[in-house]
């Protein structure tokens, strides 16, 4: 009988410790948690949202160096095959690609799709360095700046993909002349 007296005391005791923690558990939230919480969400959001440009014209320059890559990579490839002599320029917010006409041994811009002039994304600015030198962009009725022969040769360059805002970062797309185009971090 001992023994079933000290086994209801223990279960007694039992039941009430759990049911106490559970009301205390079952009380929810106090106002000036939620309230914490609330504070630490938007502090969070405000970090966010002020990086969210920063990630946007990284994505721009990107996509901008990406794009110019497969459009030289294509011209280069299109000059080998078709055996033609192809050239790119750029001129302040816009980039060509031009033809030499052997009839009329002068350089023709090209109009046909994906060669047409383009311009770039408002905010894009690109510098031209053609053997570590700056070239001219005013460069009209001469011979454009790079070449694409067809002999598959390339003008050595580094094109320069960066944001007006941020002159720091970017991207550099290059190339030998030899062994096709690169793309690299310009902040690395």
């Amino acid at each position: 009988m001992q023994i079933d007296r000290k086994v209801e005391k223990v279960l007694t005791l039992i039941y009430t410790c759990l049911n106490s923690k559970m009301r205390y558990h079952n009380s929810g939230f106090t106002l000036i948690e939620i309230l914490v919480v609330m504070v630490i969400v938007s502090i969070i959001m405000g970090i966010v949202v002020v990086q969210l440009p920063s990630s946007t014209t990284t994505v721009e320059l990107k996509l901008e160096s990406d794009r110019l890559v497969a459009l030289l990579t294509m011209a280069s490839d299109e000059a080998v095959i078709r055996g033609r002599e192809l050239g790119f320029d750029i001129e302040n917010d816009r980039y060509s690609f031009y033809e030499f006409r052997e009839a009329t041994e002068d350089w023709v811009a090209m109009e046909d799709a994906p060669y047409q002039a383009r311009r770039v994304t408002e905010g894009i600015e690109l510098l031209l360095k053609l053997e570590g030198r700056t070239a001219l962009l005013e460069t009209e009725g001469v011979i454009p700046p790079i070449l694409l022969l067809s002999s598959g040769e390339v003008t050595p360059f580094d094109l320069t993909v960066y944001h007006s805002r941020d002159l720091e970062s970017g991207y550099i797309i290059s190339t030998d002349g030899f062994s096709g185009f690169s793309v690299e971090d310009r902040v690395q």
